[in-house]
């Protein structure tokens, strides 16, 4: 990503919706928040209607790092209503993404997903912070351990449901971070609520 994208960026739009990551951008590739609408920009995510329009307003270069569920919102529409029964058609958007910026990933599923759109992207894992600070922690152990997070209370975004619907049916343990509002019915679900980045490193070390 660094190699091929960011030497010629200095600016970097992140989502406001996006929740914290390891690292800052200034941190990891050298780039300065996003102040001058005709310099090349690349942004971190495109949850809503107002990142769009931050986007087309961009003059310069254009460059999009998808994060995940953001190409989710962007599929289904942009919801203009509270409760998503006026959407913004993704087709129009999807066009002029494709004919006016340069759209990366960071796996095979999240590509095909945009191209089944007609958003053309490249594949380049991208981690906000240093690996070499993480060194494999994994051990095998006869119940496994599953972890996973929400954003807000998105709780059918992120699977909690399904998690829900199969715990009782397998000898795993669930654990789910991101949201004190989820209540399970199952002693193998554990809910860890919000908690410090420092602090979910540690524990899904475990």
């Amino acid at each position: 990503m660094q190699e091929a994208i960011l030497k010629p960026v200095i600016q970097c739009r992140v989502a406001p919706s996006l929740g914290e990551l390891e690292g800052t951008h200034q941190e990891v590739w050298g780039t300065s928040d996003a102040l001058w609408t005709d310099r090349d920009t690349v942004y971190m995510g495109l949850y809503g209607l107002n990142d769009f329009n931050t986007l087309w307003r961009q003059e310069g270069k254009k460059y999009i790092l998808w994060c995940g569920s953001d190409i989710t919102h962007f599929v289904n529409g942009y919801w203009l209503d509270d409760v998503g029964n006026i959407r913004v058609d993704p087709k129009p958007l999807a066009d002029w993404i494709e004919k006016n910026c340069e759209s990366w990933v960071e796996n095979e599923v999240e590509r095909v997903a945009l191209e089944d759109i007609g958003i053309t992207a490249k594949i380049c894992p991208s981690f906000m912070g240093d690996v070499e600070d993480y060194e494999i922690e994994y051990e095998h152990t006869e119940r496994p351990q599953v972890y996973l997070s929400c954003s807000g209370d998105n709780f059918e975004l992120y699977g909690w449901y399904i998690v829900e619907q199969i715990a009782n049916q397998c000898d795993v343990d669930f654990h789910l971070y991101g949201s004190d509002n989820w209540k399970t019915q199952h002693s193998n679900v554990f809910v860890h609520g919000r908690v410090p980045k420092e602090q979910m490193n540690e524990e899904i070390k475990k």
